[in-house]
């Protein structure tokens, strides 16, 4: 059975590997002054809602302007945290914006056909190969420096798929405390519509069920992205958490 409880707190703390965090009484500050540009670096959460949120916000905002970044906040998967913490975001000046993410785990077999050409392997470093298929889907340098902070942990598994000794695909797998989280799904734009994305999905069920017996999850919210998880054995799961992001500009 999912501990979904589990799974939040997995959540909430997954920029562990590339960033820094200070703990307060309401929440948790995740900061990482190199790395300005991103978000999932730079943001606080909170976690206490009975708390006087008023000044747990004007300490958000103070303790990131001194450090020359956005405050920004993101949802905590806490019940009812939108209806009292979007208030006082307004009153203080923030904009936000609200979408959906699915969430699927897997639970079946996978029904892909691999395409024998990609050869895959778990990488160390980020080298220019691996930085051409990130720039290819349109993200930025803050991708890159997030990823050279995570492949420094033993439990962040980045997979890279090579054709002809060329990168093509990737995708990680982060090791937590009972769950698995899969991210940086990429495939270059040039060799799209090669069945690539999918072996290497593939692949990682497989790797992942050879050296853990965590539950592996993602969320989605791309349809091609979606259609290619639930045909690696990835299914839904109606958990009703609302994705958010609160930044003052």
């Amino acid at each position: 059975m999912i501990n979904i409880k589990k799974m939040i707190e997995c959540e909430n703390n997954f920029p562990k590997n590339f960033t820094n965090v200070v703990e307060r009484p309401y929440g948790k500050l995740f900061y990482n002054e190199n790395n300005p540009q991103s978000h999932d670096s730079n943001h606080a959460i909170i976690l206490n809602l009975a708390g006087d949120l008023e000044k747990a916000v004007e300490d958000i905002i103070i303790f990131y302007e001194k450090r020359g970044l956005i405050p920004r906040i993101y949802q905590a998967y806490q019940q009812g945290e939108k209806d009292v913490l979007f208030p006082v975001l307004e009153v203080k000046g923030f904009k936000y914006e609200e979408w959906d993410n699915p969430f699927f785990f897997h639970e079946k077999e996978s029904k892909i056909c691999p395409n024998d050409e990609l050869y895959i392997k778990r990488v160390y470093q980020i080298d220019s190969g691996i930085i051409d298929i990130i720039y290819s889907e349109d993200a930025g340098n803050w991708t890159v420096k997030v990823l050279e902070y995570c492949v420094q942990s033993e439990d962040f598994h980045l997979l890279v798929g090579y054709v002809a000794g060329k990168p093509v695909t990737m995708i990680s797998l982060e090791i937590m405390d009972g769950f698995s989280r899969v991210d940086h799904m990429l495939t270059h734009k040039d060799y799209r519509g090669n069945g690539y994305g999918r072996t290497i999905v593939d692949h990682l069920v497989n790797y992942h069920s050879a050296i853990s017996k965590n539950h592996l999850y993602l969320y989605a919210h791309n349809p091609t992205a979606i259609r290619m998880y639930i045909d690696a054995g990835f299914v839904e799961k109606k958990l009703n958490l609302q994705s958010w992001s609160a930044w003052k500009e």
